[in-house]
């Protein structure tokens, strides 16, 4: 098992930053990204307008890594988990490298702040593109360890979400020995190095995928291209959209299901700090409230995900329509009565009988 859990460390160390953005939405404004908002409005730098800015760019760059995803698919089916390990951790480090070059460059350069602001973004998209494509790592062990296929992929899906303690990790460093914000971003792009080598060591290649898929299925398969150019992986692409487009109806009712489950996390997740401050009535209890967040966020996708991975290895993939059933009916019934203003006649609750709830 050591080749397995020693590629779901190292795609863990290659997470993004999206999955931890309720921190990193309070380390940016601080840092002065999009602080431009609040001096068009003669405000203080960390005004609502510079929260709200940056809420809405990190859910496009998460909306943006969403989209691309069948090109991930496409690069895996062409090159192999070993190159998109390569190719995803090597954009990564250049992410974190671009994002660390451009905050610290922001008070330097106050005028060009808003086009700082915008290249920030975009190095961010860059990074989560290549924390996902870093993430097909996994799918490279899928032969090897064909009865924990569902394991498998609930790990490559909990890769990503382990960005939410790389979050926490780079708050921690800022906040206890008071450095800027590049200086763990920097670090981090230095450690990719590292992983980079590692992956591409320990994630077969696509001749070694197909050579086990073939022992384990017990019978001969297409024989793969060693072509390596983007004319064939453009070429698989089309075929990947091809195979949707054959039972279009089902995979796009799919695909609205999964948006819709997965619509009110984001939105939350991207909006707890300032939702935090509202409710409790401070600034550090809404920092702290989103820091708890992104944990719960981490500690779910390393526990809960890997676990219902291995329950679908046991009793199959109808597993997931009855789970996604119970999470809608728990959604839907969740108490909002308590984050509105009380009725006539009725006392308000205090501060603490509201966080006890």
């Amino acid at each position: 098992w050591w080749p397995l859990l020693l590629c779901f460390a190292c795609c863990s160390l290659s997470a993004g930053i999206v999955p931890g953005q309720t921190v990193f939405i309070e380390l940016f404004v601080n840092a002065g990204v999009f602080e431009d908002v609040c001096f068009l409005h003669e405000e203080e730098l960390g005004c609502d307008g510079q929260y709200l800015q940056m809420t809405a760019m990190l859910n496009l760059a998460s909306i943006s890594t969403m989209v691309v995803q069948i090109l991930f698919g496409g690069a895996f089916d062409a090159w192999g988990g070993q190159i998109c390990a390569a190719l995803g951790s090597a954009a990564v480090a250049l992410g974190f490298l671009s994002i660390s070059v451009l905050v610290l460059l922001i008070p330097f350069w106050p005028a060009a702040n808003q086009s700082l602001s915008y290249a920030v973004i975009a190095s961010i998209i860059l990074t989560d593109c290549g924390a996902y494509l870093n993430s097909y790592a996994m799918v490279g062990l899928v032969w090897h360890y064909p009865k924990h296929q569902g394991l498998i992929m609930s790990l490559m899906n909990a890769t990503y979400q382990a960005g939410a303690f790389f979050a926490i990790l780079v708050e921690w460093t800022v906040d206890s020995f008071q450095v800027a914000l590049p200086v763990p971003l920097l670090g981090w792009a230095l450690t990719q190095a590292l992983v980079t080598s590692l992956l591409w060591h320990i994630v077969p290649t696509q001749a070694e995928y197909f050579a086990r898929a073939e022992l384990v299925l017990g019978i001969p398969l297409p024989r793969h291209h060693d072509e390596q150019s983007l004319d064939y992986f453009c070429r698989k692409v089309k075929d990947a959209v091809g195979i949707l487009k054959l039972d279009i109806w089902p995979h796009t009712m799919l695909g609205i299901a999964f948006v819709f489950s997965t619509a009110t996390l984001n939105f939350y997740m991207s909006t707890a700090v300032p939702f935090g401050t509202s409710l409790l009535g401070s600034k550090q209890a809404g920092k702290e409230f989103g820091t708890l967040c992104t944990t719960i966020n981490g500690i779910i996708g390393l526990t809960l995900g890997p676990f219902s991975g291995s329950l679908i290895d046991w009793f199959g993939l109808g597993l997931i329509v009855y789970s996604q059933l119970g999470h809608f009916s728990s959604a839907l019934q969740q108490p909002s009565g308590w984050l509105r203003g009380p009725l006539p006649g009725q006392q308000r609750e205090s501060q603490d009988e509201v966080v006890v709830k």
